[in-house]
């Protein structure tokens, strides 16, 4: 199969493509930034919006659209609102429009996010709760909608996936070094020797802590391929969960991390950011039950452990 993979220059994207060659499947990666992986067959550097994007993908007649490209921070995003809906909505549309306007049919596996969802202490399923809290979240959301649109319009299947809190690493792929995820920041802190901020500390959590569904890369990136296998059957829009349900504490997070490290760090208590809910954890079921996918990677150890791997092997220490 022959995929294009937006945003590959990512961390996921870098995951993703390793994964899918891995699997024997030719890459053709699009990133505004330059690749620091190999894990490509064609790599374009250029924003998807563009036209030859969709012309070259169409050229090497891809089967399939991983749609990861995105700007993602959330706090960044309730500064520059606009910034948000031209990347990903904005960009989005257009990207798929230059792809249908030269005839292109395939499959399609967007990258969502558990910033859809609204204020809440359970576990979120995909049918309610919808109510993004930031603009990044409904920047998502509305490109949610265009690929409804766009399933029922030209019949293209599409499948969302709403991320949880991604973390953990492959081998020799993984997060930005200095990346605004809190594992990549325990990470620095440990590397360092430098304190620790942990946004939020008197929320209506059991420690006071934002409490947070992790779920790790490889696992994320798995089941992308488990979704195109389930396209075949199902040719609809489906969004899906992909989460644990099982939530920890960033103070719990921390802890468990000076555990496995062996690393002495000092957590400060800062406030919490904007946007940021106190509680995010997914209901992962539906996605399981349809296509019996198996979280094999997502324990909380394994996470912290490849995480801390890929950092001390990029930094060299």
């Amino acid at each position: 199969m022959k995929i294009l993979i937006t945003g590959s220059s990512g961390y996921i994207g870098s995951v993703l493509s390793k994964v899918a060659m891995e699997r024997g499947h030719t890459v053709i990666g699009v990133d505004t930034k330059k690749s620091s992986h190999k894990y490509f067959d064609h790599f374009f550097n250029s924003d998807i919006g563009m036209n030859e994007v969709a012309y070259e993908a169409v050229n090497y007649n891809v089967d399939a659209v991983f749609h990861l490209a995105a700007s993602a921070d959330v706090t960044d995003s309730t500064i520059r609102p606009s910034l948000y809906y031209h990347n990903n909505l904005g960009a989005t549309a257009k990207l798929f429009d230059n792809l249908i306007l030269q005839g292109w049919k395939g499959k399609v596996i967007f990258s969502s996010t558990a910033a859809v969802y609204g204020i809440s202490n359970q576990p979120n399923r995909e049918n309610i709760n919808i109510d993004p809290p930031n603009v990044y979240g409904k920047s998502k959301l509305m490109c949610e909608t265009f690929f409804k649109d766009l399933n029922f319009i030209h019949n293209i299947p599409v499948t969302t996936f709403r991320y949880f809190n991604v973390a953990g690493a492959y081998e020799d792929v993984g997060d930005h070094l200095e990346s605004h995820h809190v594992l990549q920041k325990l990470c620095y802190s440990a590397k360092k020797n430098q304190p620790f901020f942990m946004f939020g500390h008197t929320l209506p959590t059991s420690d006071g802590s934002c409490v947070r569904d992790y779920i790790h890369v490889r696992d994320v990136c798995e089941a992308h391929f488990k979704a195109i296998e389930y396209q075949d059957i199902d040719k609809n829009y489906n969004t899906f969960n992909l989460g644990t349900m099982d939530g920890i504490s960033v103070k719990e997070l921390a802890t468990k991390f000076i555990e496995r490290t062996g690393k002495n760090i000092k957590i400060k208590d800062a406030e919490s950011r904007p946007g940021d809910p106190f509680f995010l954890v997914a209901n992962p079921t539906l996605f399981k039950n349809v296509t019996n996918f198996e979280y094999k990677h997502s324990s909380i150890d394994n996470i912290i452990d490849s995480a801390w791997e890929w950092y001390r092997r990029e930094h060299a220490f």
